[in-house]
């Protein structure tokens, strides 16, 4: 489902360009990160040239420290190289990750552009849920969806990493166990958590970070969030069920 939806937005955005119909801003939403970056990236190359500014969490000069906010400043130069006159044929293509990121003065200003696009220039937002973005934002871009990946197509991943060589070396007992929990939404313990995490991170890193069904099985258990959800619950309830949860 997951690549039948991918494959249909890369047509349908094609399309669009294709006519003269492409819409200046679009927000893609979901928790599958390298779906909605892969997707972006193959539409882009689909354009005959384009320029790309990023407005992102990472630092520029120190590449090894992160923000935790998008800032005005990071916004304002975006609008400031608007002002240029485009190349003849060339999209001027703003990448902004995390929409939610934006502080509320990057997004007011963000806003203004928006509303007013200029030619040949396109944006590209991402974020978790339409929800985290400012309304009015999300009300002037086209929105692309991403679902997570049904429980049936989770398990056929998992049984995919299985085959591979560098599962067999990971101690995969204790993946095979806390996967069987967390996917049954059985009782789990903060070391299932753990123990998957781990497990997962070095699986995407030992796959040299392509490997889409351990980013498919990280993003759709929503590991970090679910855990510290998990937490609270346990501290609050002394119940271990994820069923309540």
């Amino acid at each position: 489902m997951v690549d039948q939806i991918s494959k249909q937005y890369i047509s349908v955005l094609s399309e669009a360009r294709a006519s003269g119909l492409l819409h200046h801003a679009y927000l893609l939403v979901g928790s599958l990160q390298s779906s909605k970056k892969q997707i972006a990236e193959n539409f882009l190359q689909t354009l005959p040239a384009y320029d790309r500014m990023h407005c992102t969490l990472e630092d520029k000069e120190n590449k090894e420290e992160t923000r935790t906010t998008i800032s005005i400043d990071q916004i304002r130069e975006v609008i400031h190289s608007l002002t240029r006159i485009a190349e003849e044929g060339k999209y001027r293509v703003i990448w902004i990750d995390p929409a939610e990121a934006l502080t509320k003065e990057a997004a007011n200003a963000l806003l203004k552009v928006l509303e007013e696009p200029p030619a040949h220039t396109l944006f590209l937002l991402f974020s978790q849920s339409v929800r985290s973005v400012l309304p009015t934002i999300a009300s002037r871009c086209h929105i692309l969806r991403f679902p997570l990946p049904t429980r049936k197509e989770l398990s056929s991943s998992f049984d995919q990493m299985r085959s591979t060589d560098i599962y067999a070396k990971m101690e995969p007992l204790i993946l095979e166990d806390s996967f069987e929990k967390l996917i049954g939404f059985s009782r789990v313990s903060v070391d299932d958590f753990d123990g998957i995490e781990y497990t997962l991170e070095h699986y995407i890193h030992n796959s040299n970070n392509q490997n889409q069904y351990a980013h498919a099985l990280r993003s759709y258990l929503g590991l970090r969030e679910c855990k510290s959800a998990y937490k609270n619950h346990v501290t609050k309830t002394g119940c271990v069920d994820l069923m309540h949860l």
